[in-house]
């Protein structure tokens, strides 16, 4: 478990004491600039020996001439006689209030949710200002954040700067009357793994309703309260240049909100599949037109707000990247783990060991497509990436599940990679080949085990098998098929290997299993009372007696299944069959895993609704329209009671109103709605030079009908 080395950790943790004890004695720029230099020379001292090992004594001539020549007489003296007194004593009370477990990283790939007491994260940033940490660098620290204010005094001659640093001071300033302390600052990590991925046939399935849509065209999102979550764009490393000379939307959302800061000194840099959610921070100002003419405004009463930090994609580089089915779901997926408020349940990874190591691009695929670009980028987009693979765990994110693979279980062959690029395509081989031996060796079991329970031996050996796309094993009894069978099954599999399996529900099928477990592990009667534990277990054992007429298990042979009242049918036999059940609940997890994994994880009360903006379109050049909708389709599966949309009085966004009475009109739904956005993005890529086409507004204004892009009753075609 990887600890963050705070200052008072450290053997020169006594002189730094005296040092700050001396500052917050001063009186005047000088007795103050003094043990600060002394402080930096000691404490601001690299790991990279490439890094030149002389003190920098310019270091703090920025925060000298803010206070010397920028504040006015009355404004220095708070300054001397309440807020460096105030920031220094912060300082001095670290090891006081340190944890007596120390402050743990917040690692890649693992679920965590960390509660800080408020007077520990403004001790942190104290010394952050004076620049007691080791220092970190990008070669250094590749997954983390410089948390020292040294580079950051550097830039103190421009106006917007002056502004982020009066929020600093008057946060100190206020805590100094802050009398209630009681709730405490929370950084919360979530990460959607393989087995809750959504992948675009997921989507598309989804029969949930739209969410309502609020839009403000005045205004900004720095004036929401506390009653609305505030989506956060940053920076996959979050804080992007805060402690430069940064002044992005990010920027400004986290020195507004100074307690967001010690994101940077914890937390690694976020991948495709995590989000991170702060709650309980004070926001003690605002700051206008950062870009314009800036103006900084102090809040008598700060707000206690919940903000969802998420990195959006840049592709500024190559926009028409945003438009592929890769990019599509890892935005749609990242902004639904954000929306929902909860971590899934089984999210956590194995923890890595240390947070300084190898840097990884959390999309490793765009490099390769960058450097391979030459005069027609486009011909390069026309081929979707089948996954998305996560730089620090090499896991692979599915884009669709439509690559079945079949092989024996002795087998050593590997997906076709004709169309990936051989170094993925020998990771994912050799995590394919790895699921592929332990999953073959539990379904030999599960087999055995029905070999054990059936008692009509005669009719056992009558059994043939046969199997159809990825639904595992289907039983062919003396018996035909009903009529609905034929009809969900229509191209049967001529008979192969008795423990042949797929390959694209491995990962997931354990945890499928053990729920399915816990149901069926009590065998009494189902009461009428409205328990909700009996309820549960007796709608999956209905759901399961449907779905056994398309399952492999021989300990079902003889009962029959039919079209009218469900035969009773004995818990044993349901236990027996449950890995070979979980099988068909993997195939049908793509029409099914929006809908029940949103009823089941967000149906309450206190869900807070959403407060969001053009979420990655200025610098990082996404689609407005495109940002906005993938935003309005996750807070529907997130079933959010609505989303307050900032437009910023975007050119782009003059008909989101006709856009929402429309699909009102229509009753649309989740997955109709990205059926238009996927077909949108497909005309865009092949013909991005059509200067006549229509917008993606303009497209779904025009659809007359509903549509889809993928036949319900095929979706693999």
């Amino acid at each position: 478990m990887a600890l963050v080395m705070l200052p008072c950790d450290l053997p020169w943790w006594p002189t730094i004491v005296r040092h700050l004890t001396q500052i917050s004695e001063a009186t005047n720029v000088k007795e103050m600039m003094d043990p600060m230099q002394r402080i930096h020379n000691l404490c601001n001292v690299g790991l990279d020996p490439d890094e030149s090992d002389a003190p920098d004594l310019e270091v703090f001539k920025g925060l000298e001439k803010f206070l010397v020549e920028f504040l006015d007489e009355e404004e220095r003296s708070v300054f001397f006689t309440q807020t460096l007194p105030c920031m220094a004593k912060r300082a001095l009370d670290l090891k006081r209030l340190r944890p007596p477990n120390g402050l743990h990283f917040s690692l890649q790939q693992q679920v965590d949710r960390v509660e800080f007491e408020r007077d520990f994260v403004a001790s942190l940033l104290a010394n952050g200002f004076f620049s007691t940490f080791p220092k970190r660098t990008a070669k250094t620290h590749p997954t983390l954040q410089d948390f020292n204010f040294t580079n950051f005094f550097r830039h103190l001659d421009l106006k917007y700067q002056q502004c982020k640093l009066l929020s600093i001071l008057y946060y100190f300033n206020y805590l100094e009357r802050l009398t209630n302390h009681d709730r405490k600052i929370v950084l919360a990590r979530q990460v959607m793994n393989s087995s809750q991925w959504l992948t675009i046939e997921d989507w598309l399935h989804c029969k949930l309703p739209l969410c309502p849509l609020l839009i403000r065209r005045k205004g900004d999102i720095h004036s929401v309260g506390s009653d609305h979550i505030i989506v956060c764009s940053t920076r996959n490393r979050i804080g992007g240049a805060v402690l430069a000379d940064g002044i992005s939307m990010e920027c400004v959302q986290l020195i507004t909100c100074p307690e967001m800061l010690v994101i940077l000194l914890c937390v690694e840099a976020l991948e495709d599949n995590e989000v991170l959610i702060t709650e309980g921070v004070l926001q003690v100002a605002k700051i206008f037109q950062p870009l314009g003419k800036v103006a900084h405004e102090k809040l008598q009463n700060p707000h206690m707000l919940t903000i969802c930090c998420m990195d959006p994609e840049d592709y500024s580089e190559i926009p028409l990247l945003q438009l592929q089915q890769d990019s599509i779901l890892r935005e749609l997926n990242k902004a639904l783990l954000g929306f929902r408020q909860k971590p899934p349940p089984n999210g956590s990874l194995p923890r890595r060991l240390s947070p300084i190591g190898e840097s990884f691009s959390s999309t490793p695929e765009k490099d390769t497509i960058l450097k391979k670009t030459d005069s027609k980028p486009t011909e390069h987009l026309q081929v979707n990436r089948r996954f998305i693979v996560l730089g620090s765990s090499g896991e692979c994110l599915p884009i669709t599940r439509n690559i079945s693979h079949y092989s024996s279980c002795h087998s050593t062959s590997s997906p076709d990679a004709d169309d990936i690029d051989d170094t993925l395509s020998r990771k994912v081989t050799g995590q394919l080949d790895e699921r592929r031996s332990a999953f073959a060796d539990r379904l030999k079991e599960a087999l055995d085990r029905a070999d054990e329970a059936s008692t009509d031996s005669d009719q056992m050996s009558d059994s043939r098998f046969r199997r159809d796309g990825s639904c595992g094993f289907v039983l062919e009894g003396e018996s035909e098929p009903n009529q609905s069978f034929c009809e969900d099954f229509p191209h049967q599999r001529a008979a192969s290997s008795k423990y042949s399996f797929t390959t694209d529900y491995s990962s997931e099928l354990e945890c499928v299993y053990e729920q399915l477990g816990r149901w069926l592990d009590e065998d009494c009667p189902v009461p009428q009372d409205g328990d909700l534990k009996a309820i549960r277990e007796k709608a999956v054992i209905q759901f399961a007696g449907n779905l056994l007429k398309r399952t492999l298990s021989e300990s079902f042979v003889g009962i029959s299944v039919t079209d009218g009242v469900q035969e009773e049918i004995p818990a044993k036999n349901i236990k027996i069959a449950a890995r070979s059940l979980s099988l068909e609940l993997a195939r049908h997890r793509n029409k099914l895993a929006a809908q029940l994994a949103s009823v089941v994880l967000n149906r309450n009360d206190d869900i807070m609704p959403l407060a969001t903006y053009n979420w990655g379109c200025s610098s990082r050049k996404g689609e407005p329209q495109l940002k906005l909708l993938i935003q309005w389709l996750a807070a529907s599966v997130a079933l959010l009671p609505h989303i307050l949309y900032f437009t910023a009085e975007n050119s782009e966004l003059n008909k989101l109103d006709t856009v929402c009475r429309v699909l009102l009109d229509r009753q649309w739904s989740v997955g109709e709605l990205i059926t238009s956005v996927l077909k949108y993005c497909e005309q865009k890529i092949f013909q991005p030079d059509d200067h006549d086409a229509l917008d993606l507004f303009e497209q779904i204004i025009g659809i007359d009908e509903k549509c889809f892009y993928f036949d319900e009753s095929s979706p693999d075609e």
